[in-house]
């Protein structure tokens, strides 16, 4: 990779072949050299204490190479430092920057949502490269179904196994909706359920939601999706006052059952130090009374207000049927689910649902990536 660098009076400033510059402070190169004193080279950890650095640090001398430079710091004897440009950019420290969302997230919407992902079953499971498109569908759209699917009983654990391991929240593992008498949450009931994200009283909550519809032949029943950072982003753009007041206000949210009570705050706009959306939390059914100053309720349930007719707009909302069979999977930090209601009485309607780390997601992608490029390469660090 060609590169230009600068040396300044505390850092160094590399200039790259589209344009952008990264700045790189002394310290900041000390604390990451890769030389097997520093960091493990069998185990990728780090074995240089931070803190033992000295604060004001600075290079002897400064020495380009062929495809990077090296760096002999003023500590003791002196410390070699060796670094490739591929390292330094794919390493840069301001990077990804700009955009309200992560530059691998395909926002969508009714209209540009041309036909949902799908997947064929058996694929996913006998080949490596049909669950990597799943997983990147899950990673980029955060929608990903599967059809024809086994109509027996946990299939859907067997699968989350297949792509990682379930993650356990305080409903069964494997947990059945369908319409009861005794209903415990909306859920369990034949009514409309408004567009959400399952487990906001979470402080992570699990990332990958997996629905899976052993039988879907009852009269309504419509499966609806909405792009959480598609609305976000509308809102952002359309009052940016409002968006702020939903990214920095703590909501309280509890979900109760016979194996726990779990309370979580946390704002329905999470971001990142980059300013980047990492997680929507919505849901209307499990939101608990504002605890903040009476002067800042109003403003709040304007914005509240706002966002949630984004998350219900015609436009934004996808609304499609599913068949017995279908599994569809949710990146639950980002796509709000729902149902319109529906008629018991006219055709059975069962499904089995549990959840996966989306972090399992990712590493899938990312081991499929080390296979390509060799352990020696960086891999992607932002999803």
């Amino acid at each position: 990779m060609e590169f230009a660098f600068t040396k300044g009076t505390s850092s160094i400033t590399v200039s790259w072949p589209d344009g952008q510059s990264t700045e790189y402070p002394f310290f900041w190169l000390r604390d990451n050299c890769q030389c097997p004193a520093c960091f493990h080279p069998a185990t990728h950890e780090r074995l240089l204490f931070t803190a033992a650095i000295d604060p004001d640090i600075d290079p002897k001398s400064f020495t380009a190479t062929d495809d990077g430079f090296t760096i002999l710091w003023d500590e003791g004897e002196g410390h070699e430092s060796v670094f490739t440009a591929d390292w330094l950019y794919h390493n840069a420290i301001v990077a990804p920057k700009g955009g309200t969302v992560r530059a691998s997230a395909t926002l969508w919407d009714v209209n540009s949502l041309n036909e949902l992902p799908m997947f064929d079953y058996a694929d996913c499971l006998g080949d490596d490269k049909s669950l990597l498109r799943w997983c990147s569908s899950l990673r980029s759209i955060g929608v990903a179904i599967i059809r024809n699917m086994p109509k027996k009983d946990g299939a859907v654990i067997d699968f989350a196994d297949h792509v990682g391991y379930v993650h356990d929240t305080i409903y069964d593992r494997l947990h059945n909706v369908f319409s009861d008498p005794d209903a415990y949450n909306l859920a369990s009931t034949s009514e409309e359920l408004k567009p959400h994200t399952d487990m906001p009283n979470y402080f992570s909550p699990p990332g990958v939601q997996l629905l899976h519809f052993l039988e879907n032949e009852a009269e309504g029943g419509e499966t609806t999706l909405v792009d959480g950072y598609q609305a976000a982003q509308q809102l952002k753009s359309e009052d940016a006052d409002a968006y702020d007041i939903l990214a920095k206000t703590d909501v309280g949210f509890r979900l109760a059952s016979s194996k726990g009570d779990i309370i979580g705050h946390a704002p329905l706009i999470e971001v990142n130090n980059r300013g980047q959306i990492n997680t929507i939390r919505y849901s209307n059914q499990l939101m608990l009374p504002l605890m903040i100053p009476a002067a800042e309720v109003k403003g709040f349930y304007d914005a509240y207000r706002k966002f949630t007719q984004l998350l219900n707009a015609p436009d934004n909302l996808v609304k499609f049927k599913t068949r017995s069979g279908d599994m569809v999977a949710v990146h639950n930090h980002r796509v709000l689910h729902g149902r319109t209601a529906f008629k018991p009485a006219s055709g059975a309607r069962h499904l089995q649902l549990t959840y996966l780390d989306f972090d399992l997601v990712m590493s899938r992608l990312r081991q499929q990536r080390l296979n390509e490029i060799g352990e020696d390469k960086t891999v992607e660090r932002f999803y």
